[in-house]
């Protein structure tokens, strides 16, 4: 078993730029694959570039149908640094399973409400880590890559989008 594949900064700290300089160390040494942060808003990920030689290769944040965090995904992107979507199921903070414009759009491909909105943060360039402990879910979860969505279909999910935290983070 080689070393673990990805270490994040689980927010950002006063001391993130000392933490992530350790982390860029055990890179170098090869006791990690990856470094990365989480729940980085756009300025903070910008400060933290400043003071950084490797550029995070992921910022995992709250994102989902309706919080996609474009604005910042597109920052990330053009640095390098993937937008990773936790809770992408909103972690029962909002009904999704039962959204109908996430119905409507399932029943149209055969798919489930979880299927279609993991597919729209997939089809946004979004990576994603959805939850569950049910081999079916987990089935569900990975069978998302035989279908796409329409532009009309992403429009219409992008319009779930509030722009604002479920969780309070930003």
């Amino acid at each position: 078993m080689g070393p673990p594949v990805l270490r994040l900064i689980h927010e950002p700290y006063d001391q993130s730029p000392a933490m992530y300089r350790a982390m860029e160390e055990a890179l170098e040494r090869g006791q990690v694959r990856a470094i990365g942060v989480s729940n980085f808003k756009s300025l903070m990920y910008e400060n933290l570039l400043q003071t950084c030689d490797v550029v995070p290769a992921v910022d995992q944040v709250e994102a989902h149908v309706y919080h996609a965090q474009r604005p910042l995904q597109r920052t990330l992107a053009a640095h390098g640094t993937m937008m990773q979507a936790w809770a992408p199921f909103t972690e029962g903070r909002r009904p999704i399973f039962r959204e109908p414009t996430l119905r409507d759009i399932a029943e149209g491909h055969g798919k489930t409400v979880a299927q279609v909105a993991l597919r729209y943060l997939i089809q946004l360039g979004i990576g994603v880590i959805p939850k569950s402990s049910k081999r079916g879910r987990l089935r569900q979860n990975i069978n998302v890559f035989d279908f796409s969505l329409t532009d009309a279909e992403m429009d219409a999910i992008s319009a779930l989008d509030e722009g604002r935290s479920l969780f309070g983070w930003y």
